[in-house]
């Protein structure tokens, strides 16, 4: 038998329900990118249609295609690679879709909040947005947290990260 992602800690699984697996995370992969896609392109072509909320639920869209693509890309660089991490590029790639994954799952759940944030304002009639702070909160914030992540060597995979998801994530503090 054979284990994979967040299931290899928790039961042993076949072949082909790794495969069945796969097939599920791809797909949802795929619908979620291509879900933030006509969200972006609908904001970019449909410019009657913008506004600060669409503009922030375009950012929103933007975080969740690039966490979308990481799990995806990660997924499959992990399938194909079958020797363990430690070369100097399945160390680099693990250590880049770490950042990219962490990074835009982090600006997307601020990105949810500046939506809820600013949903409320509306509700209570306050309509100055602020556009530029909820830009430094979303984009600044995580970036914040990942960058000193890197320097304290907090990103990319451990023996932890390889048995639950199977490839670079948040690795254990030094």
């Amino acid at each position: 038998t054979q284990s994979t992602g967040f299931l290899k800690i928790r039961m042993n699984i076949t072949a082909s329900q790794s495969l069945l697996l796969e097939s599920i995370t791809l797909c949802s992969c795929s619908l979620s990118i291509l879900g933030a896609l006509s969200i972006i392109l609908s904001y970019i072509i449909l410019k009657d249609l913008r506004n600060n909320l669409r503009l922030k639920l375009m950012l929103l869209s933007i975080c969740d295609l690039v966490t979308a693509a990481s799990n995806g890309i990660g997924m499959l660089y992990n399938k194909e690679s079958s020797s363990p991490v430690n070369s100097n590029v399945t160390t680099t790639f693990c250590l880049l879709q770490s950042f990219f994954t962490t990074y835009s799952s982090m600006a997307s759940f601020l990105w949810t909040i500046a939506i809820g944030v600013f949903l409320w304002r509306i509700s209570l009639k306050i309509f100055s947005s602020r556009i530029i702070f909820y830009h430094v909160v979303c984009w600044g914030v995580p970036l914040c947290i990942i960058l000193s992540a890197g320097i304290c060597n907090g990103l990319g995979s451990d023996n932890f990260s390889k048995r639950t998801i199977g490839r670079g994530w948040v690795s254990q503090y030094p």
